[in-house]
């Protein structure tokens, strides 16, 4: 992207900011790792910036049952997807969005348990997400349950490059 993908702008807001108040509205606790712009949330800064999403997960310690993990990139996000993966988690150790039948394993839910198995993945050397999420149980949401629900299936899908953050704000 070439810049810092959670100060970006949407609305008039920054998009990491954007996506951690909407989840405080819809009454959730958040803790940022890493670093967005706003003194409004607790946030954790990583140890080591460059080492990835699956190295600050594993250093993350939650307090409930369920942690729901969103990359700060995501532009369409919407809170109540929280609540729908919640829904579907059942005895699962996560719950995980799938849009084209690609897994988005940074907008998904995980139970505590499974942050278990990123901090001895991690502490192994291991940096890729999905290595963790393929030793995990999980359940695939996909874009109809989604849609079921009322949700955009657009509101899991991150954007690494300007132009897929720009056909994700204006395609409709």
């Amino acid at each position: 992207m070439g810049t810092d993908k959670g100060a970006l702008l949407i609305d008039g807001e920054p998009m990491g900011v954007r996506i951690a108040r909407s989840l405080k509205e819809h009454g959730y606790g958040v803790t940022v790792l890493g670093n967005i712009p706003s003194a409004d949330f607790r946030q954790l800064p990583d140890a080591d910036p460059f080492a990835g999403p699956l190295v600050a997960i594993s250093n993350f310690h939650p307090v409930g049952d369920c942690v729901f993990v969103c990359s700060c990139d995501i532009p369409l996000f919407d809170a109540r997807l929280v609540e729908t993966l919640f829904n579907g988690i059942d005895d699962f150790d996560a719950a995980i969005p799938s849009i084209d039948g690609r897994l988005q394993p940074l907008c998904a839910l995980y139970t505590s348990r499974s942050l278990k198995i990123a901090h001895d993945l991690a502490a192994e050397g291991e940096r890729r997400v999905m290595a963790w999420v393929h030793r995990l149980r999980f359940r695939e949401v996909g874009e109809s349950t989604l849609a079921k629900y009322g949700l955009d299936p657009r509101c899991v899908l991150g954007a690494n490059t300007p132009e897929e953050l720009d056909a994700l704000l204006h395609q409709q």
